[in-house]
């Protein structure tokens, strides 16, 4: 059945819209982060550089071209474990600086930061993979920007320039 969503091919499939909307979020908080610029601003352009990278490289590696598998899969593990985290990284340094998202947002980023540990654990990123940790680093994927999500939702003036703010009053 090669038109059915079955197996690991039909699953990452599904991760491609998931990805495009977690890209909408992040440039959510990028609109949110947007005016103070500095740790924040470079945090936030790792965040949405490593979902590009998750997305491109899911793309290649499931995509219509299966030589590009190999490079896919690669493009995929550099945004997902390198350059997403670096990011959310660089955002909670931010945010021990001067607090400016609610604590759930930094508990979030917090938790996107260690998903490569979570993931994998020590041993996977030093060379010994036993892949039991894929399902709870998916969790904390989720759980982490869920959590940044909810933080956000109730503030419809959060990034607007002044002059917005008053006028959605």
């Amino acid at each position: 059945m090669t038109g059915s969503l079955g197996g690991e091919r039909g699953t990452r499939a599904l991760l491609n819209p998931a990805f495009i909307l977690l890209l909408g979020g992040a440039l959510g908080v990028w609109r949110l982060v947007r005016p103070d610029g500095g740790w924040r601003a470079w945090g936030v352009g790792f965040v949405v550089a490593g979902l590009l990278a998750d997305l491109a490289g899911n793309w290649l590696e499931y995509g219509p071209f299966p030589s590009l598998s190999v490079p896919g899969w690669g493009i995929l593990l550099l945004g997902w474990l390198a350059v997403g985290p670096l990011g959310a990284i660089l955002i909670s340094f931010a945010e021990v600086r001067r607090p400016k998202l609610p604590a759930v947002a930094r508990v979030g980023l917090l938790l996107l930061a260690l998903l490569p540990f979570a993931a994998f654990g020590a041993d996977a990123i030093i060379g010994g993979d036993t892949g039991e940790g894929i399902g709870v680093g998916a969790l904390i994927f989720g759980f982490g920007w869920a959590l940044v999500g909810i933080s956000l939702v109730g503030r419809p003036s959060a990034g607007l320039p002044a002059s917005d703010r008053t006028a959605a009053r």
